[in-house]
This record gives structure tokens, sequence and C-alpha cells, in this order.
């Protein structure tokens, strides 16, 4: 009967190999779970960009504002609004509403993200903007509705991004 001495040795080796294979797997599921995890939160985000966009562009669009007469006294606004009837843009609100600090717009809305209010003439090119400059390489909303300024239609455009 012969003895081989080196059967433990064999047995520590696919040991190891085993804990490399599996080690790499876990490493693999963890990266997976990670990117679903990522993806899962970027959707949740989109859907909230887009929740708040919609609920801005009716309280801009549809209201004239709490006051409604916040143009006078723009310190005192709890509500923006830049219509006098549903969908019809008034020179005095649009002006106040412009006139707003930027970041206390944001704070007026709880709006953690930056956004840009812009109005376009009937040839797409921008009559009125507000707000912050820049989308590009950003995951972006666009919330588009047409509206009566100065007696003729107008796009009205609301963008947020991250």
């Amino acid at each position: 009967m012969k003895k081989y001495k080196s059967k433990g040795q064999v047995i520590s080796m696919d040991l190891m190999i085993s804990l490399v294979v599996i080690s790499i797997l876990f490493l693999f599921m963890i990266n997976y779970y990670q990117k679903i995890e990522d993806d899962f939160y970027d959707d949740v985000k989109f859907q909230d960009m887009q929740i708040y966009g919609h609920a801005i562009t009716q309280i801009l669009l549809k209201t004239p504002g709490i006051p409604s007469n916040w143009e006078n006294d723009a310190s005192n606004v709890n509500m923006t609004g830049i219509v006098d009837i549903e969908n019809r843009v008034v020179d005095d609100k649009l002006n106040a509403f412009i006139g707003l600090d930027y970041d206390f717009t944001r704070d007026l809305w709880n709006l953690e993200e930056d956004f840009l209010m812009e109005i376009f003439y009937q040839n797409n090119s921008v009559e009125v903007s507000y707000g912050a400059t820049s989308a590009r390489n950003k995951k972006a909303v666009a919330i588009q509705r047409v509206v009566l300024y100065q007696n003729e239609k107008r796009k009205f455009k609301l963008t947020i991004w991250e």
C-alpha cells in the first residue's frame, strides 16, 4: 500500500479555488444589485421631477398666485402665479416673477433641483427666460404648454434638472 503525502495539499488547493470563484460571483452579485438600486433611484428621481414640473406649471399657469395681487408686494408671496385667468400670462405678474431671486423661488417651490422657465415666440426664439441656464448632459424634465401672452399664442416651457 502506497501513501500519498500531498493529499491534504490538493484539498486545500481545491478549497482556495472554490473560495476565489465564490468571491468573484459574490462581487458580481453585489455589483449587479448596486446597478439595479441605482437605476431604481434614477427612475424615482425622474418621476419626482416630472411631478414637481407638472405641479409648478399648474401653479404658474392656472392660478393668479397667493395672494392674487402678489406682484404688488413680491416679498409677501406665498404662491407664484403669472396669469389672471387660465393660461393668459400677465406682464406685471411675469415681470414680478422674473424679478424674484432664483434661490427664493426654488425655496418657495420647495425644489431642490435647478429650473429654467422660458416663453418662446412663434418662431421658437426665446422671448422670456428665468432661472438657471444650463441643463446639458443632465437628466432633465421639460413641461410645455401653450399660453396666451401679449394677445398671441406662445410656447411656455419649464425645464427641471438635477
